[in-house]
């Protein structure tokens, strides 16, 4: 899942306001980290390819997983 994560996951650059901050918190904890994604209802700390640690996403944040989804699902679709 974590590969997956990684390949597929939600970056930080395609997030903004609390969601953006949240990950920043996380990421910032761990002091070797140089990559996070969000994939399913989980945040994933990488260093370089490595998992580092994971987290559960809080509940008041799935809306706005779920639209950044939708919007890359769109973009997804009309590069085809």
């Amino acid at each position: 899942m974590a590969e997956m994560a990684l390949e597929n996951g939600i970056t930080h650059a395609e997030t903004a306001g609390s969601l953006h901050h949240w990950m920043s918190q996380k990421y910032l904890s761990h002091g070797t980290a140089n990559n996070m994604r969000i994939y399913g209802d989980l945040f994933f700390v990488f260093d370089r390819n490595c998992l580092i640690t994971f987290y559960q996403v809080s509940n008041m944040f799935k809306r706005t997983i779920a639209k950044i989804r939708a919007a890359k699902r769109a973009t997804a679709q009309l590069s085809k």
